[in-house]
């Protein structure tokens, strides 16, 4: 169970991460533009 919840843990701090580096990838292409 325990590894369960940490591979849950993993799967959120990655989605977290992607979410971020998207918004921060749109703020960027909005400032060039």
């Amino acid at each position: 169970m325990a590894n369960d919840s940490w591979s849950g843990q993993d799967k959120a701090q990655h989605f977290i991460a992607s979410a971020m580096l998207s918004a921060a990838g749109n703020e960027y292409a909005q400032h060039q533009g």
